[in-house]
């Protein structure tokens, strides 16, 4: 059986994770707070030690807040 065999099986059986993410829940909240009342995102981005290209992209993520029961309103935007 070859690894992507192997991967697919994982994947079925909801073990396979994937990649660890950068930010907690409590981060993105942390970030999307400061970025809302004018923090630069490039100064939100050097103080939580990540790329500016990954803080757009966990901005642009749905959080996790939208799966635990509350609705897209509920959600702060950006």
């Amino acid at each position: 059986m070859n690894a992507s065999a192997r991967a697919r099986i994982a994947k079925a059986a909801g073990k396979h994770k994937g990649r660890t993410r950068k930010l907690t829940d409590d981060q993105i909240t942390e970030a999307r707070g400061l970025i809302s009342t004018g923090v630069p995102k490039t100064t939100v981005a050097r103080g939580l030690g990540i790329d500016r290209t990954t803080l757009y992209r966990m901005l642009a993520a749905p959080s996790s807040l939208a799966t635990e029961g509350t609705t897209a309103g509920d959600v702060p935007s950006l």
